[in-house]
């Protein structure tokens, strides 16, 4: 995987759920804890720390930005 990608196997896994709560956030109502499951996180908090990881804003905050 590290060859193919540049980055081990976790790491993909965890992209791909951020970019999945991402695309929640934006599409639906959904609560936070339903959205951290769904993404395949273990609770809100784990989504809560990856999600401001990779995109400097929580979760809440990031929903309530303004769509374009």
């Amino acid at each position: 995987m590290r060859r193919l990608f540049g980055v081990g196997f976790q790491e993909l896994l965890l992209r791909e759920r951020v970019r999945t709560a991402e695309h929640l956030l934006r599409h639906t109502d959904e609560p936070l804890e339903r959205i951290a499951r769904r993404s395949g996180f273990g609770d809100a908090s784990m989504l809560y720390r990856a999600f401001r990881a990779a995109f400097g804003v929580s979760p809440g905050r990031y929903r309530r930005i303004p769509k374009v």
